[in-house]
């Protein structure tokens, strides 16, 4: 069967990669193959995708070695990074991949940045005149209990 899709899913053996893969699988339906990678083995994500591979940490210096190597061996043509380190070294590394003819599902590596972290986008957001809900932050345990207590206060 020709497969119009050859996705590989990161991070498929965490706690939502099995429903990560049953859920695309089912939505393009007969036009999608999937290889699950994870840094540990997994019988859900094995059930579930068409392949499976263990691939080292997504921060590790040979993580994108294995995908490039995994990319060219089942011609994959999109990888959807499903944990923010993963996204982090995809997004570094996008333009080798787009030469090999796949599409990493992740923005740059600025945004990427940014966007894993609630402050610094709740401060882009405020920056650009985008409303955003209250927040306060706290620096430690303490500070952290203080206002908690008055923002209970405030609220209700």
């Amino acid at each position: 069967m020709q497969f119009e899709y050859r996705v590989i899913i990161t991070s498929a053996g965490g706690y939502l990669g099995p429903q990560n893969v049953k859920y695309l699988k089912k939505s393009i339906k007969d036009k999608v193959w999937v290889l699950a990678v994870d840094i540990y083995e997994n019988e859900n994500a094995k059930f579930y995708s068409d392949k499976f591979c263990k691939v080292p940490k997504g921060n590790s210096k040979e993580y994108i070695k294995i995908l490039i190597k995994l990319s060219k061996q089942y011609n994959i043509n999109c990888i959807l990074p499903c944990s923010d380190e993963e996204a982090f070294n995809l997004s570094k590394n996008k333009l080798i991949f787009e030469n090999l003819g796949v599409t990493v599902f992740c923005q740059n590596f600025i945004t990427t940045k940014i966007i894993s972290n609630k402050i610094k986008t709740y401060q882009v957001l405020k920056k650009n005149n985008i409303e955003v809900p209250l927040y306060k932050i706290a620096n430690d345990k303490k500070e952290l209990l203080i206002l908690s207590k008055n923002l209970f206060k405030k609220n209700f």
